[in-house]
């Protein structure tokens, strides 16, 4: 089992895995890949349903039917946990670099799931080091490669999930409170040190005239 979930938009790039699905049933015709998640407010508003309409068109062009599983809707926590402690393999075939997080990507790591995902900035940073698999942006092929080698090979996919479920255990609510306790605490520290101040030194700070108030409308 295949699994990406979250708000469907068309940067989330899941028409390159539904491309790269051919591939892989040729080889493991029992695959199934889920799509969990509704469209997101926002792309429902503008454009309504043509991002999923284009996807379900995709597995039909692809003779897909039987192995992709759209789930049209919001998933509490409880129920999204058990998607994620299912899958085999988690994917976010994202399309924009610049992305600096993903939740859902950190849900399925924290859970020591295998990951394959493009190389945007937060699965770059997280997925190092065996922690997972990066393949380009918008490349069914290298999905299919990655997808079909990782289901090949039991080994590699277990030992990627440990790796990910170790470094994922540092990134719990309970060890990150601590973290900001202690940054809380060395703060605060800091602050009841005395300052020097030197007599009759000149201020560095000068005023500054307003900006320009710019028209939201430009901005």
């Amino acid at each position: 089992m295949l699994l990406t979930f979250g708000l469907l938009s068309p940067n989330k790039g899941i028409e390159h895995v539904l491309n790269a699905l051919p591939e892989i049933v040729a080889e493991f015709p029992d695959i199934v890949y889920i799509v969990l998640g509704a469209t997101h407010p926002n792309e429902l508003r503008t454009r309504g349903e043509i991002y999923r309409l284009g996807l379900e068109a995709a597995v039909r062009k692809n003779k897909l039917e039987n192995n992709v599983i759209f789930h049209n809707r919001f998933v509490e926590l409880k129920e999204l946990t058990g998607f994620i402690g299912a899958a085999d393999l988690y994917i976010t075939p994202y399309l924009e670099e610049a992305q600096i997080t993903s939740g859902t990507l950190a849900y399925a790591f924290g859970a020591g799931k295998a990951v394959i995902s493009t190389p945007y900035w937060h699965a770059a940073e997280l997925l190092g080091d065996q922690r997972g698999v990066l393949v380009p942006f918008a490349d069914p092929s290298a999905i299919a490669r990655e997808v079909r080698g990782l289901l090949r090979d039991e080994a590699r996919r277990n030992a990627m999930s440990a790796n990910a479920y170790k470094l994922g255990r540092t990134m719990v609510w309970s060890c990150t409170a601590g973290l900001y306790m202690s940054s809380f605490e060395a703060a605060r520290q800091q602050a009841a040190v005395p300052r020097q101040s030197v007599a009759g030194s000149p201020s560095v700070h000068q005023p500054q005239a307003s900006p320009e108030l710019l028209d939201p409308l430009y901005m």
